[in-house]
């Protein structure tokens, strides 16, 4: 049987895999940063489209699972009780140990739900991804620091059960 320690490491491989891949993304898109409105008529680069696809997906894709894998599996291995607390519990609970900020998880959420949305306006679609290529560190940060946090948690939990 698979323990909680053994899902948070394979999350946590998932989770920097998307964080390589945000970061890679970034590395390409900086050059042509910032957007306006006119940013995809302007756009002659396939490689820069294919970037900037990649960055809102795998954005998405590290606070869905964050959000729907470790954050719970994470409060779990901390022996919270995951089962009676709703998502903004859990929310606040990792607010209360400085593991992220309700109101920019809140904020990243809006951006990431208005982006998976295929909406003509690309005014407010170059607002979206200025704000996550000057943001995106900060999701990051927050993935850091669970993780760093289930690795202490770990060791003392190691360390008292020799």
């Amino acid at each position: 049987m698979v323990t909680i320690e053994q899902k948070l490491e394979d999350y946590f491989i998932i989770a920097n895999n998307h964080i390589d891949m945000i970061n890679k993304a970034i590395k390409y898109i900086k050059p042509y940063y910032p957007f306006d409105s006119n940013f995809r008529e302007e756009i002659k680069d396939d490689n820069l489209l294919f970037a900037l696809d990649s960055l809102v997906f795998r954005f998405a894709k590290l606070q869905d699972w964050l959000g729907q894998k470790i954050f719970k599996t994470f409060l779990s291995y901390e022996e919270y009780p995951v089962e009676e607390l709703n998502f903004f519990e859990m929310l606040k609970t990792l607010e209360k140990e400085s593991i992220l900020n309700i109101d920019l998880w809140s904020i990243f959420r809006n951006i990431r739900n208005e982006l998976a949305h295929d909406y003509p306006d690309y005014g407010e679609i170059a607002n979206n991804l200025n704000f996550i290529i000057e943001n995106c560190d900060n999701l990051i940060l927050i993935a850091k620091k669970i993780e760093q946090e289930f690795i202490k948690l770990k060791k003392i939990k190691n360390e008292t059960n020799k």
